[in-house]
């Protein structure tokens, strides 16, 4: 919460990054701005779930393309 995150979302945060989560998803640009931020402290990856999924998609048929 000192560097500016909701009390809620600093939770969420903290409890996936205890939890060693491979990806956050979430649709709160304001928390995807604020984990940017903050790369030494927020070292898991923060996404948009829809723009994670697209990444996911082409990274999967550029390897289908490839095989």
């Amino acid at each position: 919460m000192q560097l500016g995150f909701k009390l809620y979302d600093a939770l969420h945060l903290a409890f996936a990054q205890s939890a060693s989560v491979d990806i956050f998803l979430t649709t709160d640009d304001r928390l995807l701005r604020k984990a940017r931020q903050y790369p030494e402290v927020v070292t898991i990856p923060v996404e948009n779930p829809v723009v994670w999924l697209m990444k996911l998609l082409q990274e999967e048929n550029a390897n289908h393309e490839t095989s």
